[in-house]
């Protein structure tokens, strides 16, 4: 399964949480090299409401060929290589108060 989340969505910062009733935060990072096909990248485009094709209308066919273009030029029939860290956020209650 392939996500298409923003990692700097307020969700995912500790400092949130610790303002919050969770002020035992522990931040796990985890190193991770992912592949994506192209098809892919586009996928996650059009999962967004900015470049939804309603937006677009008669112009939407020519949007996807240019969006498609860079990433196809630079998997060069292959895959997009992304290296991430993947982020989890363990919170608990102070005291164990739930």
């Amino acid at each position: 399964m392939t996500s298409c989340t923003d990692p700097s969505s307020p969700g995912t910062r500790p400092s949130l949480w610790r303002h919050r009733a969770w002020s035992d935060v522990t931040e796990y990072r985890v190193p991770s090299t992912r592949s994506r096909t192209s098809e892919v990248v586009l996928g996650c485009l059009r999962s967004v409401s900015v470049a939804g094709a309603d937006l677009f209308g008669a112009r939407h066919a020519a949007f996807e060929d240019e969006a498609r273009a860079l990433p196809d030029e630079l998997a060069a029939g292959g895959s997009l290589v992304e290296e991430t860290v993947f982020t989890v956020l363990l919170a608990r209650r102070p005291g164990g108060a739930q």
